[in-house]
């Protein structure tokens, strides 16, 4: 078996199989059946819940060099390098270093990145699209519809109770408290990020967008130039330099050899 069906072959170790969902939602039912478990689970900060899953992820605090040892006969001593760069040849060009990061850090961005996506997500048309923005807009109608009906039923022209108006407007606060919930975690993800990476999440829409941006203005500032070059060129070529004007004194003189 070569390396990449004995990768597979693990990967699919990692598939979680339908009696492993039930098991585990059995599991945890069963330790919210204990009382103990019951109130701390219920005693819960959601936003604090969420930065606990993440930095379970990331290792518990727990950090190392993730880069390539190598052993350095200069210095007698082990060293870490990472990769830099390539040269024109292709050849990798590699820097020690000494950075220490969370154990958990590779795959918890990679779990994390579809998650910070969707909080970005546009339709075709470029609008909002994310999970709250879209649970919002269903808010709004709900809310919308209540109100035009409610007005109607008031003129006594209306189709439907007051009942049945309460209860979309019971839905629009329904989905509008959910946007709220959805905006707390997703706060804590983004901060979270921020504060460990440095910067705040970019999605790949945007930097797609930011790269197009440069390549065109890079192709239009090498198309400038080539025109401008060949502008110059031609005034050059036209230009009326000091030999030509001799040659024509020559000529008119007759002693043009």
């Amino acid at each position: 078996m070569d390396i990449k069906s004995n990768i597979n072959s693990v990967i699919s170790t990692y598939r979680i199989t339908e009696e492993q969902k039930d098991d585990t939602w059995s599991s945890l039912q069963k330790a919210l059946d204990k009382k103990s478990t019951a109130n701390t689970y219920d005693s819960l900060d959601p936003q604090l819940a969420m930065l606990k899953v993440i930095e379970y992820l990331m290792g518990s605090g727990n950090i190392y060099n993730p880069y390539e040892m190598y052993y350095n006969i200069d210095a007698n001593e082990h060293r870490y390098q990472k990769l830099v760069g390539t040269t024109a040849s292709g050849e990798k060009i590699m820097e020690d270093t000494e950075e220490q990061v969370p154990m958990g850090q590779l795959g918890t961005l990679r779990f994390l990145q579809p998650l910070l996506e969707s909080f970005h997500r546009k339709n075709k048309k470029g609008e909002d699209n994310s999970a709250i923005a879209s649970t919002l807009t269903v808010a709004g109608y709900q809310q919308a519809k209540a109100m035009r009906d409610a007005i109607l039923h008031q003129k006594g022209t209306g189709v439907r109770d007051e009942e049945c108006i309460s209860h979309d407007s019971d839905r629009a606060e329904a989905n509008t408290d959910t946007a709220n919930r959805i905006w707390e975690i997703q706060a804590v993800v983004e901060a979270w990020y921020k504060a460990t990476q440095g910067e705040s999440f970019v999605p790949w829409s945007q930097k797609q967008a930011k790269a197009d941006t440069a390549t065109a203005e890079q192709g239009q500032a090498i198309l400038d130039q080539i025109k401008a070059n060949a502008k110059t060129k031609k005034i050059l070529s036209n230009q009326v330099t000091e030999e030509k004007l001799q040659a024509q004194a020559d000529d008119a003189d007759g002693i043009n050899e």
